[in-house]
């Protein structure tokens, strides 16, 4: 039931936050470091990183997932209550929301890119539009479940990873899939172990990814070329 600040360097606690009334579950820290979000199972609050003075207090019943908009002026937030699944969208300026769209039950993920939001738990993958407010791709799981998604920052690409270690991708023209008949591309199995984390670089470029195999990789989006793994030392 705390939020604290540490100092890399010398691992002293800088600052911290012990004013909630239920255990924080994510938390996510704005592009400019200005912000960061804590969820509990009663809603979202935004602190001032300087200070963790609160800038603002969002009641949502059990927010699954946060993240802010690439410039800092939205707040996503994905909850997982049940029946009642849905996607927020505030603005941070005046906390008003601006959004509001059909989730899924416990996403386990959520990428945003351009005017589109993928969300992803172990039977299916999402991804919505948000200017028509409904789903434009559904991925449901196949032998093996979804472990992980991203979309890059244009929104023209997704990937997503197995438990198996697969990785795929799938691309949009506008709010089409463009890739051949609908199939996706196969990065091959990449990682011997579930698929824990994706992101595209900024630009798009390359796709990283780490596993339950200890390592980490970076690859080229346009050919799936490995060109870098990092090994966990744990």
């Amino acid at each position: 039931k705390r939020t604290l600040k540490w100092d890399a360097l010398s691992g002293e606690i800088l600052k911290q936050y012990t004013n909630y009334n239920s255990p924080v579950s994510v938390i996510a820290l704005s592009k400019n470091n200005k912000f960061l979000a804590c969820a509990n199972e009663n809603g979202v609050l935004i602190l001032n990183s300087s200070d963790f003075g609160v800038y603002k207090k969002i009641d949502i019943t059990k927010p699954k997932q946060v993240k802010f908009s690439e410039d800092d002026k939205l707040l996503y937030i994905a909850n997982e209550e049940f029946g009642k699944e849905k996607i927020f969208v505030y603005d941070m300026n005046n906390g008003s929301l601006l959004n509001l769209v059909a989730g899924i039950y416990g996403p386990e993920s959520m990428g945003i890119g351009k005017d589109k939001i993928v969300v992803s738990n172990y039977k299916e993958l999402v991804c919505i539009d948000l200017n028509m407010k409904k789903s434009i791709l559904t991925i449901p799981k196949d032998s093996f479940k979804i472990s992980g998604a991203c979309i890059n920052k244009a929104g023209t690409q997704i990937a997503y990873g197995l438990e198996d270690g697969n990785i795929y991708l799938r691309t949009f023209d506008g709010n089409k899939i463009k890739d051949g008949n609908g199939v996706p591309v196969n990065f091959e199995k990449k990682h011997t172990g579930s698929i824990n984390q994706l992101q595209f670089s900024d630009d798009g470029k390359f796709l990283i990814t780490a596993g339950n195999d200890w390592t980490s990789k970076l690859d080229i989006v346009s050919t799936g070329k490995e060109v870098r793994v990092g090994k966990s030392a744990w």
